[in-house]
């Protein structure tokens, strides 16, 4: 990609963008890039070029060393660097949650792909968190399937957040809100309640999907709370 990135940005780029992408036959993904923009500008080179002076792939590959779990099957793990400031198919809350709760196709052909985003700080603790968690939700999906409901989801991420470092514990007490609203809709598989759960009414409005009330204090709060919280007994793991 940094070789992409240093090509003029004209068709050729894209061209060679949909090569790495689609390989020579253009019949399917054989290289887990899609979440880059091809036509990415000055920032999305120079975070690139953040990831690799952090020698990025090494600490993925550290990482999943952590990683307890075997499966039948080889995943590849990819980091891809989403541009939500300059990307114009980028937007950054619909694109989180088809990279959290749609992966199937990427497990379909064994991909786990980690997102970092160009608004973002890099680090290696950034990397870190964000590849756990990608695993994660990949052996989730190999032992439970696609989560079509808002329970299956919130179970999803509280397991993905468990197993990352965070910065510091939660208290889950503020969250009475969310925690009614959970209980109301927890079987539910429509799309735009889900998406604002997860990512409240400012998000939901900007796509023009209903709003459900859900303020700047979101599921993916609430999720990362409840991992956080240590409870074994909690009614929701």
């Amino acid at each position: 990609m940094a070789e992409i990135y240093a090509l003029p940005r004209n068709q050729e780029r894209f061209e060679k963008y949909l090569y790495l992408l689609q390989g020579p036959q253009k019949e399917d993904l054989v290289f887990p890039i899609a979440g880059f923009n091809p036509m990415g500008k000055e920032l999305a080179s120079s975070k690139l070029d953040d990831l690799i002076a952090i020698s990025a792939e090494e600490v993925v590959k550290k990482t999943l060393l952590q990683v307890d779990h075997r499966t039948p099957d080889t995943f590849e793990v990819a980091i891809n660097l989403v541009d939500d400031v300059e990307g114009s198919w980028s937007e950054k809350a619909s694109t989180d949650f088809r990279n959290r709760f749609e992966i199937g196709p990427m497990v379909k052909r064994n991909f786990c792909v980690v997102y970092v985003w160009t608004s973002e700080v890099i680090s290696e603790r950034l990397l870190k968190n964000r590849t756990l968690e990608a695993v994660h939700r990949t052996i989730h999906f190999l032992d439970h399937g696609h989560p079509k409901t808002l329970e299956a989801c919130l179970r999803q991420e509280i397991r993905a957040y468990r197993i990352s470092e965070t910065e510091k514990a939660i208290d889950p007490s503020p969250f009475k809100v969310l925690e009614e609203f959970f209980n109301t809709h927890k079987r539910s598989e429509d799309y735009a309640l889900k998406f604002n759960f997860f990512y409240g009414d400012q998000a939901s409005s900007l796509l023009g999907y209903k709003a459900f009330g859900i303020s700047s204090v979101t599921g993916l709060d609430w999720a990362k709370a409840l991992a956080q919280s240590q409870s074994s007994n909690t009614p929701y793991l």
